[in-house]
């Protein structure tokens, strides 16, 4: 008698390597006292996409310059189509500044560095990250260290191309006193920084890209909110089209006769989507957010502009399909300090946090 054995069959589906564009962050601190914001210097900031064998995260950073805090930040992202070849150039920097002797002390730093990317591809924004540190042993001896932030007046992090194969990162800051000089708080001579900026490239799909006009939110920041923008981008009829970023920036300005230009800020919002198409249409609703706030009733109020500069990357399709969908992971971040603890808010003492993407 012979065994019959069964013949199993084991059907595999090809499981696609889904790959994600950055569209964004949105960072606020959280803290309360009395019902009042509590002001914090710019330290560390980090909002970028990153992939490794395990998946794809957020890695998302935010530090106040003294005193304990904690925040949910947002990263907004894409999913991209299956058609593209995605690469990555990630350029990065590190240096110090030194603060000038003026009357109104300030520190500027501008740094660039050219990258290549292959014939035909698009380069946009992975997100940005800038570590920002005060070495005591570049301090004079007389003026130690104070904090691990800025005061900060002017902030651009952006991405560009001069040619179809040749781009260029610049990284801009400045930095100051405030009106009332820091509440009695010096601020340091010098300050060492990192810049890490990741750069998405996307080839494939027959597709066209085309950086927009910038975004530009004009406002106060002790208005303390950040509100909902909507603007229109053209895509062709029978095209489908997502929208990555290229320069992140904002600047402050001489406001009430108060020439220290550097202040407390609380939020950061930079962030494109969510999309909707009327159909047919060659309109495609864009809302974004834009904005840098202050604590409104503990910080001197600063005439703001932020600025956004979208791309959109457009192709054909058979339907001219809707905008890709909008997704939106939130992280915790929490720093204890002087009156006030993370485990009193039962929250995890750690200033990044990794977020796998959904």
């Amino acid at each position: 008698m012979k065994l019959l054995l069964p013949v199993l069959l084991c059907l595999v589906a090809e499981v696609r390597a889904v790959d994600y564009l950055w569209q964004g962050m949105d960072a606020r601190w959280l803290r309360r006292e009395v019902g009042f914001e509590t002001p914090h210097r710019l330290g560390s900031v980090a909002n970028y996409l990153m992939n490794n064998q395990s998946g794809w995260y957020t890695n998302m950073t935010l530090t106040p310059g003294v005193t304990g805090d904690y925040s949910h930040p947002e990263t907004f992202y894409t999913e991209l189509p299956s058609g593209f070849t995605v690469g990555e150039e990630v350029v990065e920097f590190e240096w110090t500044d030194k603060l000038d002797n003026s009357t109104y002390p300030s520190a500027s730093s501008f740094k660039t560095k050219k990258f290549t990317i292959p014939q035909e591809a698009t380069a946009l924004l992975k997100g940005i990250r800038l570590d920002m540190h005060c070495d005591p042993s570049l301090q004079p001896v007389d003026r130690p260290c104070n904090s691990e932030g800025d005061w900060m007046s002017y902030f651009n992090i952006s991405q560009s191309c001069q040619t179809p194969t040749s781009c260029t990162v610049a990284v801009s800051l400045t930095r100051g006193w405030t009106p009332s000089q820091g509440g009695g708080k010096p601020i340091n001579a010098v300050m060492s920084y990192k810049a890490y900026v990741p750069v998405m490239t996307l080839i494939g799909m027959d597709h066209t890209a085309h950086a927009e006009t910038p975004l530009v939110k004009s406002g106060t920041t002790t208005t303390n909110r950040v509100d909902e923008e909507t603007t229109y981008l053209n895509v062709p009829l029978d095209s489908s089209a997502f929208v990555g970023i290229r320069e992140v920036a904002f600047q402050l300005f001489e406001t009430n006769g108060q020439k220290n230009l550097g202040r407390y800020l609380e939020r950061f919002a930079f962030h494109v989507g969510p999309f909707s198409r009327v159909w047919p249409s060659t309109t495609l609703e864009m809302n974004y957010k834009l904005g840098v706030t202050a604590a409104e009733t503990t910080t001197y109020p600063s005439k703001f502009t932020a600025t956004m500069v979208p791309a959109v990357v457009s192709w054909k399709t058979p339907n001219g399909m809707f905008p890709i969908p909008q997704k939106k992971v939130e992280g915790t971040v929490c720093q204890s300090g002087i009156g006030f603890s993370c485990r009193d808010h039962f929250l995890k003492e750690s200033d990044n946090d990794l977020v796998p993407l959904k």
